[in-house]
């Protein structure tokens, strides 16, 4: 069994949910400020340009999810270039994949990475699993096992199901990490429950390899993991 080499892919129709919450960043910052104030007369205008821009940038985002789905793969990312310089997480990370598949452009291993670590930078899981991939698969970038277990980390504790695998993987492996079967289970065990569907298969394996108390050892961190809701695992 091998780690599954594929990167994640934008689900354009549910983007939107992204840029709603990006977007409502905004006006949430602007409703801490009080508009009747002078001394807040600057931050007031600052706000308001951000705003603006996001606004600008989230139309842009949208319009390339219109050519994308209409198959104008040319178009949607001239859009999604727009918006991305402008700092909208999903169009940088859309854009990634479209550099990765060539699809619109020029396949492009370095302005894939480039734009998922925009993405990433920004807190997007999805872009950070691609950053990770990449690391993994040398597409890019110098093939950094360590590097890859680090981001594949990053998202698991978000509770990705496809990054707990991967790195259940490469703990059974030693890859980028040192070998530890019982991290390599509990790994297994939150991918399986978070429904990744080689999961199972994996954590069977490692426990062919292990005493019934580190079977009953990796099952705890495995509960107080999903307790801790990822966080420090």
């Amino acid at each position: 069994m091998v780690i599954m080499k594929h990167i994640i892919k934008p689900l354009i129709l549910g983007l939107s949910l992204f840029v709603w919450a990006s977007g409502n960043v905004y006006a949430a910052e602007s409703e801490e400020l009080d508009a009747g104030s002078s001394d807040n007369t600057a931050a007031v205008v600052d706000q308001s340009r951000a705003l603006s821009v996001a606004e600008k940038a989230q139309s842009q985002f949208y319009r390339g999810m219109t050519s994308y789905l209409e198959g104008d793969y040319e178009s949607a990312a001239r859009s999604f270039h727009q918006a991305a310089g402008q700092g909208h997480a999903n169009a940088q990370f859309t854009l990634g994949v479209m550099y990765y598949q060539g699809d619109g452009v020029d396949q492009d291993y370095k302005e894939a990475i480039k734009w998922y670590r925009l993405a990433a930078d920004q807190g997007l899981a999805p872009a950070q699993f691609n950053v990770g991939m990449m690391y993994y698969l040398g597409d890019g970038v110098v093939q950094d096992y360590q590097e890859a277990a680090r981001w594949y980390a990053m998202v698991a504790e978000q509770g990705l199901a496809q990054a707990q695998f991967n790195l259940g993987m490469m703990y059974n492996l030693g890859q980028g990490v040192s070998q530890d079967l019982v991290h390599a289970y509990m790994w297994a065990d939150l991918a399986a429950a978070n429904d990744h569907p080689k999961a199972t298969e994996l954590r069977n394996t490692v426990a062919q390899a292990l005493a019934p108390p580190d079977i009953a050892k990796a099952q705890q961190l495995a509960k107080e993991c999903q307790e801790r809701s990822y966080k420090g695992c």
